[in-house]
Parts: C-alpha cells; sequence; structure tokens
C-alpha cells in the first residue's frame, strides 16, 4: 500500500475525527481506576519500583503480565499518570483505524474508509481507551497480527514473519486464552502454501516472547504456563452456583488457600473438572448460557466506566447499570447492536478465502474458549474491528446486498438477528 493512501485528506479526517472524539470524551471523563485497573496498576507500579512481578509482596503469575508490563513502560517514562496511559491508549486506537484502512483498501478504498470511520466513532472503542483496562492494547495487536496475517508476500520476508509472530506473543501475554488461536493459525498455514522459513520465523517470534515468561513462571512458581489463574477462572464457570458470567461464588474450603494464589487456582481447577465430568448436560446448558452473556448488551462497559465499583458487593449488576447516565445507554448500545447486526450481513457476503478462514477461525476459538469458562460482554469487543470491515462492505447499499446473499445465507440470518434482538430486549426488560 502507497504511503500516499495514509495521507490523503479523507483517511486523515477520518483520523482527526478519532482524535476528537477520544481527547474529548477523556478531558471530560471522571473515572479513577477500580478492580482490575488497581490490580493492573499495582503490578505495573511493582514491575517499575521493585522489578519483580509481585502482589502484596507475593510473587505472582494469578494475571498475565502482558498488560501490566505495558503500564509498566507508561509509568517508567510518565509517572503513574492515568492521563499519560489513556493517552498511550487513545493513540492504539488511532492505530486500529490505520489496520482497517489497511485491511479495507486490500478489497476497495471506499471499504477502509467507511471501516476507518464506524471505528473512529464506535463509542465502546472510545471508553475502552479511556479504562485502565487490557481492550484497547490486546486488540491494537489483534489487528495488526491480521493484518500482516492477510499478506503471504509480506510474510516472506524474514523481519515481517519474526514481527507477526511476535506480536502474536505479546497477544497471547496479554490474553493467554488467544494462545488457542494462534496455534490453530499455526496449523492453517502449515497446510498452505506458504514459504516454510517464514513461518519457522513466525513460531519464533511467538516463542521469542512467552517462553521467557512461561520459563520464569516455572522457576518463580513451579508452573511452565502463561498465567496461574486457569483453574479459578474454570471454576467461576462450573460450579453449582455458576451462571454463566463472572461471578466471585468461592467456598469456604477454597477460600482457606486464597493466600497461595497458585494452590488456590489448582485446587479450585480440579473441583470444577469434577463437577463438568458429573454434570455433562448442566456443562452443554451453560455453555450455551456463556456464549449468550458474551454477545449481550455493553452494560458491563457502560457500569465500568460510569458507576463508582461494578465490583461493589453491595449492589446487584441490574441496580449499578440502573445508575449509568441514560444518554450513555443510549448512546452506547444501539451502535454496538447496529454494528452486530450490520456486520454479520457483511460477514455473509463473499470474501477471499484467506481473510474468511482467519475471522472463523478467531471467533471459533473465542467461543470455545469461553464456553468452557465464562462468557461477559467484554469478550465480544475483539470482534468489532471485524464487524466494522465487514459492515463497511455493505454499507450504504445493505438492501442490495441482503438480496444478493444465498438463500441459505438468509435463513442463517433470518434465525441470528432475532435471536440477537431477543436477548438484547431480555436483557434491557430484566435491567429496567
Amino acid at each position: 500500500m502507497a504511503l500516499s493512501d495514509f495521507r490523503s485528506k479523507d483517511f486523515l479526517s477520518v483520523l482527526a475525527l478519532g482524535l476528537l472524539l477520544r481527547a474529548g470524551f477523556v478531558a471530560l471523563f471522571d473515572h479513577h481506576p477500580v478492580s482490575d485497573e488497581s490490580d493492573y496498576l499495582l503490578l505495573a507500579g511493582n514491575l517499575v519500583h521493585r522489578g519483580t512481578y509481585e502482589a502484596h509482596c507475593v510473587v505472582t503469575a494469578y494475571r498475565p503480565v502482558g498488560y501490566p508490563a505495558f503500564l509498566s513502560l507508561i509509568i517508567s517514562l510518565a509517572g503513574r499518570s492515568i492521563v499519560a496511559i489513556r493517552v498511550v491508549q487513545i493513540a492504539l486506537d488511532l492505530s486500529i483505524i490505520v489496520a482497517l484502512f489497511s485491511l479495507g483498501k486490500q478489497f476497495e478504498r471506499r471499504q477502509g474508509l467507511i471501516a476507518g470511520l464506524l471505528w473512529a466513532v464506535f463509542p465502546p472503542a472510545i471508553l475502552y481507551s479511556g479504562l485502565v483496562l487490557s481492550e484497547t492494547l490486546s486488540v491494537c495487536l489483534l489487528v495488526w497480527l491480521f493484518v500482516l496475517a492477510m499478506n503471504h508476500a509480506r510474510l516472506a520476508h524474514p523481519a515481517i514473519a519474526f514481527l507477526a509472530g511476535s506480536l502474536g506473543g505479546m497477544l497471547a501475554l496479554v490474553k493467554p486464552w488467544t494462545l488457542v488461536f494462534l496455534l490453530l493459525l499455526v496449523v492453517l498455514y502449515l497446510g498452505k502454501r506458504v514459504d516454510k522459513k517464514a513461518l519457522v520465523l513466525v513460531v519464533g517470534g511467538l516463542l521469542f516472547m512467552i517462553v521467557p515468561w512461561m520459563t520464569r513462571n516455572y522457576l518463580a512458581l513451579g508452573t511452565f504456563s502463561l498465567s496461574t489463574n486457569t483453574g479459578a477462572k474454570l471454576f467461576i464457570g462450573n460450579n453449582p452456583e455458576s451462571t454463566g458470567s463472572y461471578r466471585d461464588s468461592f467456598p469456604k474450603e477454597l477460600l482457606q488457600h486464597a493466600g497461595n494464589q497458585e494452590h488456590f487456582s489448582e485446587e479450585a481447577g480440579k473441583i470444577a473438572v469434577t463437577y463438568i465430568l458429573n454434570n455433562p448436560l448442566i456443562f452443554a446448558w451453560n455453555a450455551v448460557r456463556k456464549t449468550a452473556h458474551i454477545l449481550r448488551g455493553e452494560g458491563e462497559l457502560l457500569v465500568w466506566a460510569f458507576h463508582k465499583d461494578m465490583r461493589d458487593p453491595a449492589t446487584s449488576f441490574a441496580e449499578q447499570y440502573r445508575s449509568v447516565p441514560f444518554v450513555a445507554i443510549l448512546v452506547v448500545n444501539p451502535a454496538y447492536w447496529i454494528l452486530m447486526i450490520i456486520g454479520i450481513l457483511g460477514f455473509l457476503r463473499l470474501w477471499p478465502q484467506d481473510f474468511t478462514v482467519l475471522i472463523i477461525l478467531f471467533t471459533a476459538a473465542l467461543f470455545a474458549v469461553h464456553a468452557v469458562f465464562f462468557g461477559g460482554a467484554r469478550f465480544h469487543f475483539p470482534l468489532m474491528p471485524f464487524l466494522s470491515l465487514c459492515a463497511a462492505r455493505v454499507l450504504p447499499h445493505v438492501n442490495s446486498h441482503f438480496k444478493a446473499i444465498t438463500h441459505r445465507q438468509k435463513i442463517i440470518y433470518a434465525l441470528l438477528v432475532p435471536a440477537l434482538l431477543g436477548l438484547w430486549t431480555y436483557e434491557f426488560v430484566y435491567v429496567f
């Protein structure tokens, strides 16, 4: 792609709009880090000031290291400044616009511009850039990985191949579940006519990023893994009180091990596996519920952004959701709903095989992993850049594109859309 494409007035206008909306929001955003945000800042601060990955003087790997390490770079340069973190995350979010333009232009220049515009004005993307959460960083890494993976000729260059693998490794350090997708991606390219030397470099870049951290965990904690929270997360989604979403309801016999997070997670995992084996039908039904939680509206994000503490046990999620300014709900949720519905239609249109396979692989890995563990609205966010790209293909002629899809695709769409509308309506009625 020529550099002049990124200097064009229309593209720069989209980028400027994205910057204006994010800068304006962050300037007015009155939010203090809570829950996960506080944990990330604590871990990052210890990395900077003590040179160790620990929480409350205890060496840990319970939370993945990727995002705290990213925060530690900012803290080392700008101090513990929430403003600095938001500025850097805005820059990352703007780079997603650049990546979407780059991806879309491979099909049609207008499509790249529309995809970038959709992301520039997408309220959840703007909100996440203002929160101390790993979503903006992980989506940025993911989208740029797609940019490289979509171009086989570019991957043939040794430096680009190693960079692609390194991006994948960084993504796994931020979101360990994505390692499932990355392994599927490697298997996919093994069966394709991809330069095997380039593939070796991709795998080398991946290992270069994750093996040192896994080795550290083995030496410090006795486990050769990316994080030590797998068992605890498995228990959250697989126990007699599980609802399919996050619910911190560990029994007393487990909480007595809470001082040792690794042992705590290991014991929780054993209980969860036993529960799954003894209740296969309940596990299958819960998998459906977990999927529904992934696809629900942006209530979780709205509560996180506008409520004082979403982990406050004194108030239910519904009460917290009702406390969110109604204008925010009216802006954020419909934007997500519309993008989801139009994006699915755009995906049903014919795409080059590589793009289709990549999207299917990533979506399948995402839903499969969370169907085993637990669901939540945060987990659909990584899909939204690609739905922006898909939606850009059918805008502004949605009707004609709907007529152009096959009869089977119309049936699929006719089943999916009412199911989603029913889910979102149920959630709205339940809360309000």
